[in-house]
């Protein structure tokens, strides 16, 4: 089963026993519990410190490091390995408990820009591309595999025509190893969005921070570009290289597009690189505070929802009592019926023995007994007394 813990919860328990007692309790093996720590980075104990420790020598116990940028502070251990990214949903029973207090984080967020830039530093582009990311070696290696194959079919060579031999996208893939260079510093991971195309250029990248993932489009646009005066002015496509975080919001005033103007954008990059760290850290914020929010809108929606169900079930109890009621006056209204109809029988078989006497043609008294017994056994039947039906309890209709 899943366990959850903070950051700090996790660092006391692995540094209050040896990982090979502590993996039974929490269900998974020593090694798996150390992966987990070091995906978020919570040290454990060196080799040979239980040992030292036992023997009575001096042990250092390392410090938990402060949470990296995107990272979340709770960490699930066991369960499905999804679960590291999709949390285990609360019960209805635990989000009706009491609201935890709204979040709040360490540092302010000026605070972990300023640690970012500190990790980040300078970025510096390469003139050439012998040490490139491995998501821009990947791509070199693609291209390649176009060019081979160019090589190969000949006069189908346009169709395996390299991509990114111009000008404009070798330095394109230069920037982006160094941005993707420099955001590992400070521990994310970049990979390419959706796969490698085989027919187009790849302009979308994710970049993990964390347990975020930023989006980043780094892409060569055509602009138009005027020189001369009057009669003399021209106008000329120049390509440049835009760089967007979130790619769906470009156009917003918010200082996540840059392109090549009056700095070129490799003198940018560095100031790129910790916006793509920070704002895994800013994703990570909005989360949480966003299910903060909804936990409460959830706990507001149930109690709702539970107060509707109580009063549905009242509704369904006032209407069931008067069902009941209804089918218990129409019960007592048969029986009435039925006392009448008996009553009456009993009375038709008098007048009938008496009409009998005075008939000119009676019938023989073996037949007119014979009927009259078989007609106040139909009245005996459907009387409610003397067949004793009213003694039927009325709660059984319940």
């Amino acid at each position: 089963m899943a366990q959850e813990f903070t950051r700090q919860e996790l660092y006391d328990l692995v540094w209050s026993q040896p990982l090979t007692k502590l993996a039974p309790e929490v269900g998974i093996s020593g090694v798996a519990i150390a992966k987990t720590c070091a995906r978020v980075d919570v040290p454990v104990p060196p080799r040979g410190y239980w040992a030292r420790r036992s023997n009575g020598k001096s042990v250092i116990r390392t410090a938990l490091p402060k949470r990296p940028p995107g990272l979340r502070d709770r960490v699930v251990i066991g369960g499905n390995p999804y679960w590291r990214y999709y949390w285990p949903q609360l019960s209805e029973d635990e989000t009706l408990g009491p609201i935890p207090p709204e979040p709040t984080f360490e540092e302010p967020i000026e605070d972990v820009r300023l640690s970012i830039e500190q990790s980040i530093r300078r970025v510096t582009v390469p003139k050439v591309l012998d040490r490139p990311h491995p998501v821009v070696a990947r791509i070199l290696k693609y291209d390649e595999a176009r060019q081979e194959k160019a090589k190969q079919y000949g006069s189908l060579s346009s169709w395996y025509a390299p991509r990114y031999e111009s000008a404009i996208q070798r330095r394109r893939l230069r920037m982006i190893s160094a941005l993707f260079l420099a955001t590992a510093s400070c521990g994310c991971r970049a990979e390419t969005s959706g796969g490698e195309p085989y027919d187009g250029v790849i302009n979308e990248f994710m970049v993990r921070v964390g347990d975020q993932s930023v989006r980043v489009r780094v892409a060569v646009i055509e602009t138009k570009r005027r020189s001369g005066k009057g009669a003399d002015m021209k106008t000329t496509a120049v390509e440049q290289i835009r760089i967007a975080l979130d790619p769906e919001d470009n156009g917003r005033p918010d200082g996540r597009i840059w392109e090549d103007g009056e700095q070129r954008l490799e003198s940018q990059l560095g100031e790129i690189a910790v916006a793509i760290v920070l704002k895994g850290e800013e994703q990570h914020r909005e989360g949480v505070l966003r299910q903060h929010a909804w936990r409460i809108e959830r706990r507001t929606q149930l109690i709702e929802e539970r107060r509707k169900e109580r009063e549905e079930a009242v509704r369904r109890e006032r209407e069931r009592i008067a069902e009941l009621e209804r089918r218990r006056v129409e019960r007592l209204l048969c029986e009435v019926e039925a006392l009448q109809k008996a009553e009456t029988i009993r009375r038709y078989v008098a007048q009938v023995r008496i009409a009998n006497e005075s008939s000119a043609e009676p019938m023989l008294p073996v037949d007119l007994d014979a009927w009259a017994e078989w007609a106040l056994a139909q009245a005996d039947r459907i009387d409610p007394v003397a067949s004793g039906t009213f003694r039927k309890p009325w709660r059984e209709e319940q």
